[in-house]
């Protein structure tokens, strides 16, 4: 997964999520982050991260959900 924050300057950072599960009507998915990021995104080892698919201009993207 790659990590990317649209409020602060940080550059982008790929991350390995490992998927554990997902929403019952499959529009959202929930992982293990499995490596700390470099810069401070708000997550961390170990924490669990839940992601939602998101359409934009550019293409579809996964959104990671605030406070999740």
């Amino acid at each position: 997964m790659i990590l990317y924050s649209k409020d602060r300057g940080l550059i982008p950072e790929g991350v390995w999520v490992r998927l554990e599960g997902q929403s019952d009507d499959g529009a959202s998915l929930r992982g293990t982050l499995l490596n700390e990021p470099y810069s401070d995104f708000g997550v961390h080892e170990g924490e669990m991260v839940t992601v939602r698919f998101a359409e934009e201009e550019e293409g579809r993207f996964l959104v990671a959900e605030a406070g999740s």
